[in-house]
This record gives structure tokens, sequence and C-alpha cells, in this order.
């Protein structure tokens, strides 16, 4: 079914569940698999590396942001360690339809990354990706202002409207 890629337009309907046999509306790792299969075959081994790129582009962001916050190199590179080689984190090198998790990671670590240094536009496309590839990317709405708390910053609520706007877009496509 990877070799047959999906209309953009079904993307947006309930075509779309019935294609990937699932409840859950992830369009952005439904991508990512088209993508890789169309790259790079349907050999898992490419796949395989294709997801060690994003799992070590995760770490990457990962570390970016914890250095943001003020951690001493030292446990920025402790903490990227552990993400890289936790358990829990190698199972989605060990599955190539396993991505969504980084996918949505990498989504939410770019927002972050993004808000710290003033780009909102990257900011919110940071969140769209993370709700594109797992539900749990709707946790960006709070995390935003945790950052700014950690940060030693007085959250705005002001700055989080497209976010907001963008989390209820999600919802009324995924669950409309």
């Amino acid at each position: 079914r990877l070799r047959e890629p999906l209309s953009a337009d079904r993307y947006f309907s309930r075509e779309y569940f019935a294609f990937s046999r699932e409840g859950s509306w992830r369009p952005a790792a439904t991508l990512s698999y088209h993508a890789m299969t169309l790259a790079l075959g349907p050999s898992p081994a490419p796949m395989r590396a294709a997801g060690l790129l994003l799992h070590l582009a995760v770490a990457a962001l990962r570390a970016a942001c914890l250095s943001a916050l003020g951690l001493t190199p030292r446990a920025v590179s402790w903490a990227a360690a552990v993400f890289l080689l936790h358990p829990a984190h190698i199972e989605t090198l060990m599955v190539v339809a396993f991505n969504e998790e980084l996918l949505a990671a990498a989504g939410l670590l770019g927002m972050l990354w993004a808000w710290e240094r003033g780009r909102p536009g990257l900011c919110v496309l940071g969140l769209a990706l993370a709700l594109a590839a797992k539900e749990t990317g709707a946790i960006g709405l709070a995390l935003l202002p945790l950052w700014e708390v950690c940060r030693g910053r007085r959250p705005r609520a002001v700055r989080l409207v497209p976010h907001l706007a963008l989390t209820a877009a999600y919802a009324v496509i995924r669950f409309g």
C-alpha cells in the first residue's frame, strides 16, 4: 500500500482512516513512509537507516533545547546519550513503522527551539509536525508556557493564539 500514495485531499477525508487502517490521524507518519518507500524502496535496511538519522536529529534537537535552558555541556551530553541508548527509544529503530514518536518529538523540540529564538512561524510549524505525527503532539500547548517558566519568564497567553488555533483545527480534522 505504501507504493500507492494518497492524493492530498484524501488525507483530509474519511478515506485516510480506511487507507491507514487506524483510528488515528497521523498524516506526517504516513507521508514519511510513502517518501521512504519511494526513495529507498521497500527494503527494511535503508528505512532503518532513515529512522536512525531521524533518531540522531531528535537527539541533537534535545541537546539544543537543553543547552538553551542553561544545562552544562556535560549534563546535555548525558541527556542526549540516555535518549540515544535508552531501550524505549531504541524500539523505534527496530521497527520501520514506528517513527510517529520520533516525528512528534522532532516537531515538539523544533517548536521549543523556534520559540526560544523568536521564530513564531517555525514554532507553529513544529507544532503542526508534532500533531500530524501523533496525537501526543497536543502537549505542545502545555510545553510552551512551561518553557517560559523554566526560563524565568512570565508566560503570555497572547503568544499562544496561533498554537491554540492550530490545535483546534487539528481537532476538527481529526474528530470532525
